[in-house]
């Protein structure tokens, strides 16, 4: 015979597992979600670090000794329309050749300056200039560019090689979730943060401050693809796992943020793929 306190139990327990499994997981992701959040918080004393694991800065690059480097060729600078017309629906549906793929790249990150003190400044805004920012391509059929898998190497403009050959279908499918004609696209741009490199400085509070500044890198890219002519479109869904394991990355130390399919490969004069004009008319 229960006493009072176990048939309550009982009842608990019975209501429990009348959630249905999705809502549960749900409510443990809504939980999460807010650790994560409170846990990269600021206060009067500074950024929170007992919680996260917090590393020292390490290198503000990724060297790739011995692999081969091609020198980041740029297309000349011409007028673009102003902001607000390429905000207002500007959109490209062009291939980039190599030139141009290259002035795309140094747009969103490249170094564009130096500081007094003597730190190379970049197209995008970085907390504290720490550049947590990883970018690499995919090249699948950029004109002057043979495909493979390119790291940006910001501070020598250059695009090291760290494999040849196009993507293939399985590779191209982590990528897709429902994202529409990105197996088209010229090239793909996966921008990742070394999260080590803020969160030496600042703490947990280098999670948050990596992930804007993916934004600001990501934005870079998508308005110097459009102001060049260039279609581009944001992948918002991939496959975490599978696209590590692609650029050869832990997810953990260094992860992929925001990816990017550029320019869909068509003949000169021919109308874009049905699809990935839809898809730029209701960005």
């Amino acid at each position: 015979m229960w006493d009072r306190r176990g048939f309550l139990r009982g009842l608990v327990g019975l209501a429990l597992a009348a959630i249905p499994r999705r809502a549960r997981a749900a409510r443990s992701e809504r939980l999460t979600a807010r650790w994560l959040h409170e846990r990269t918080r600021n206060t009067r004393l500074g950024a929170l670090g007992a919680r996260l694991a917090v590393a020292d800065g390490g290198e503000p690059r990724k060297p790739y000794p011995g692999l081969p480097r091609i020198a980041l060729a740029r297309a000349p600078w011409r007028e673009t329309p102003a902001l607000g017309a390429l905000l207002r629906g500007a959109s490209g549906a062009r291939a980039p050749d190599f030139p141009e793929l290259g002035r795309i790249l140094h747009l969103a990150n490249g170094v564009t300056g130096v500081s007094p003190n003597g730190t190379k400044l970049r197209a995008a805004p970085s907390a504290g200039a720490l550049y947590a920012a990883e970018i690499y391509v995919a090249a699948s059929a950029v004109e002057g560019l043979a495909a493979g898998l390119y790291s940006y190497d910001v501070l020598g403009d250059t695009l090291v090689r760290l494999a040849e050959g196009a993507p293939g279908a399985a590779r191209l499918a982590a990528l897709a979730c429902g994202a529409g004609p990105i197996e088209d696209a010229t090239a793909h741009v996966f921008v990742a943060n070394v999260f080590r490199r803020y969160t030496g400085r600042y703490a947990n509070r280098g999670y948050r401050y990596a992930l804007i500044d993916t934004g600001h890198v990501a934005e870079n890219l998508e308005l110097a693809a459009l102001a060049a002519g260039v279609g581009v479109r944001r992948i918002p869904l991939f496959e975490d796992d599978a696209v590590h394991r692609w650029l050869d990355l832990d997810g953990e130390e260094e992860a992929v943020c925001a990816v990017a399919a550029i320019g869909p490969p068509r003949a000169a004069g021919s109308a874009p793929p049905r699809a990935w004009a839809e898809a730029q008319a209701v960005r």
